[in-house]
């Protein structure tokens, strides 16, 4: 079950929390809790706290309120969800250079898989247009369509790899270490 999160974000659709954790697994959680699954907490709180004898290690445990979404085979580092043409879709990038767009939320169809960085992910964002853009440890930049084709490239000069990527009007910021690239469209 969730080891440790490493990634999360929110649908504010379905009032969901998808939380990633390093072993490559991907969760969702409700938040808020609708009357009924506060009661079902509610008794879930009473029961005794997993322990060695006692441990929570099935989905099928009614103390566990997760819904099992998708897995990759390393740690899932960064994700976030996109409207596409078609739907939504969940955009998870993992420690290994993958970017996964899985439909959402039948995340077991993968939609496209992006494979254009050489290291580690570390930052997936969507675009309002349309698309993603990503980050990682080979300094890369790429922006990407719903589809998992790339629309265009740059690098960070500085640093050791691509912090944060944040996109606001008509520009995007990427952070390295102590080095800023805007892109003006």
């Amino acid at each position: 079950m969730l080891k440790r999160a490493s990634a999360i974000t929110y649908d504010d659709l379905q009032n969901q929390i998808i939380v990633a954790d390093k072993t490559g697994e991907v969760w969702s959680f409700p938040f808020p809790l609708s009357p009924t699954i506060q009661q079902t907490y509610d008794k879930i709180k009473a029961l005794p706290l997993p322990d060695d004898k006692n441990p929570l290690t099935k989905a099928t445990d009614e103390r566990f309120l997760g819904q099992f979404l998708l897995g990759h085979s390393s740690s899932v580092v960064c994700m976030c969800l996109i409207d596409t043409r078609w739907g939504r879709a969940l955009v998870t990038g993992d420690r290994d250079e993958h970017i996964r767009i899985s439909v959402y939320p039948e995340t077991h169809i993968i939609h496209a898989m992006g494979l254009g960085h050489a290291s580690f992910l570390s930052e997936v964002v969507p675009l309002p247009e349309g698309g993603i853009i990503s980050g990682g440890g080979d300094m890369k930049v790429i922006s990407w369509d719903e589809n998992g084709n790339i629309n265009a490239e740059g690098s960070v000069e500085m640093g050791t790899c691509v912090r944060c990527i944040r996109q606001w009007r008509d520009m995007v910021f990427v952070i390295g270490e102590g080095y800023v690239f805007v892109d003006r469209g």
